[in-house]
């Protein structure tokens, strides 16, 4: 199976439209640790993003990935916005020039996407952040590929990953942004950003098994 411009405009859609349904659930997560703006940061974000994907008119996922970065970067400019368009960004020049994406292809995108997570946002699978659901999710992904699973497979096994990351949060100290203040505190609670990610991977996880 392959990823096309035209399944990227749809999967924007779609993830805009998770960001609108989860605004108040994210909020409410993201106040008990921070400032609570997580859920309007990511309606904005991902409505940047599909407000760019429908006036773009090229095939180049690559150039569309990047410069869905560069409109989140300029219209959600918090944290967790930031941390996002420099994914986007990261997984852009992985997918340069491409019209088409495989398996392999998404597996590199996604290594990228990371890396620039790590950079922007100083942080490590542990430290209670994005990260902990999303390194798990990779290296599960990436298992599933060199066992030979097809994308549909790779992306069960990776969302199953995430998961689990995700409620390992809940025992984790906050050390980064905002809710490091919490100290000791911030045992008990998920991390709003691992939650907001877990949601959006379900989010094409669906997508992809419909396809």
């Amino acid at each position: 199976m392959n990823i096309n411009i035209e399944d990227l405009h749809l999967i924007i859609n779609k993830l805009e439209q998770e960001a609108i349904n989860n605004k108040k659930k994210l909020i409410k997560l993201d106040a008990a640790l921070g400032d609570g703006d997580l859920g309007i940061t990511m309606v904005k974000a991902f409505s940047a993003a599909k407000n760019y994907m429908e006036s773009y008119e090229e095939q180049d996922i690559g150039k569309a990935l990047k410069n869905i970065g560069f409109e989140i970067a300029n219209e959600a400019a918090a944290t967790m916005g930031t941390i996002i368009a420099s994914a986007f960004m990261k997984a852009g020049k992985s997918a340069a020039c491409e019209k088409k994406l495989d398996y392999k292809d998404i597996l590199d995108l996604t290594e990228l996407a990371i890396e620039g997570i790590k950079e922007r946002g100083n942080a490590e699978l542990g430290d209670k952040t994005i990260l902990d659901c999303l390194i798990p999710a990779y290296e599960s992904f990436k298992q599933a590929y060199e066992k030979n699973k097809n994308l549909q497979e790779g992306l069960n096994e990776a969302l199953i990953a995430a998961e689990k990351g995700v409620e390992k949060t809940t025992d984790m100290v906050s050390s980064h942004g905002r809710a490091h203040y919490y100290g000791e505190e911030s045992k008990g609670k998920k991390d709003p950003g691992a939650v907001a990610a877990l949601i959006f991977l379900k989010s094409i996880n669906e997508y992809i098994q419909q396809k």
